[in-house]
């Protein structure tokens, strides 16, 4: 079976914020039975996760949000490698969707996006996605959910 490699870029680390929680974490260990890898970035680190929202310290503040665009940046390169990247909320927190764009202009393979359905491969991640939340539904109903 050849493995679809898969790219999620998310705002926080993974564990930490519920919009993750909801729409992919819940989901990576049944996809990765089905054939996906995935590779997760996020644009905070735990250390910037833990401070972002603390008054004061500004300079460091700046300087996790310059560590977060560099990350952002070596995203940019490696997702050709990728089958599929899945875009979670947005790519960077700050200015107008250029690294969107980047990210769509060189990903030509696929490129997934909650709000929008992107080419093939794109749309089977969402569908995936998708999937997996019906099958969740239909385990909590049944009360047969595995951990």
């Amino acid at each position: 079976m050849n493995k679809k490699k898969v790219l999620i870029l998310s705002p926080s680390p993974r564990g930490t914020a519920a919009t993750q929680r909801l729409k992919y974490e819940q989901y990576l260990e049944l996809l990765e039975q089905k054939g996906y890898v995935f590779t997760i970035s996020s644009f905070q680190t735990k250390r910037f996760w833990d401070i972002v929202y603390k008054p004061g310290r500004v300079i460091e503040k700046i300087w996790w949000t310059i560590i977060g665009y560099l990350r952002r940046a070596f995203d940019l390169i490696r997702a050709p490698f990728y089958d599929v990247v899945f875009v979670n909320l947005w790519v960077t927190p700050l200015g107008l969707p250029l690294f969107e764009r980047l990210l769509f202009f060189f990903n030509k393979k696929g490129y997934a996006h909650p709000k929008n359905e992107g080419p093939e491969e794109a749309s089977s991640i969402n569908q995936a996605f998708k999937i997996c939340n019906c099958m969740y539904a239909e385990t909590r109903r049944n009360g047969t959910r595995n951990k």
